[in-house]
């Protein structure tokens, strides 16, 4: 089990939603209005400078699916020149859901 944490665009959520779904994750935790700043693209800081936020998602995945899930992140970026996804994963020792 692994678990992870997927940082977007906020007008990316509904292209996001639809990754999970077809992967049938449907339990997950998501934070609105999340800043955000990367090395490449913009940042999300909420103010006139540096309008819009992130969202963030944190979600507890299988290996199979991680694959999958990473691998369709990766192709979603390289559709995206400027405002990209960001997501980590690390292996969960112990995970607790209902």
């Amino acid at each position: 089990m692994h678990i992870a944490i997927i940082s977007y665009k906020e007008s990316f959520d509904n292209d996001i939603m639809e990754i999970l779904k077809a992967l049938d994750i449907n339990s997950f935790t998501k934070w609105a209005n999340v800043m955000d700043k990367s090395e490449k693209g913009r940042p999300k800081f909420g103010t006139h400078i540096f309008p819009g936020y992130n969202y963030a998602l944190l979600l507890t995945i299988e290996e199979d699916r991680k694959e999958f899930l990473f691998k369709k992140l990766k192709e979603f970026n390289e559709e995206h020149k400027f405002d990209k996804i960001k997501a980590y994963c690390w292996t969960a020792d112990e995970c607790i859901q209902f």
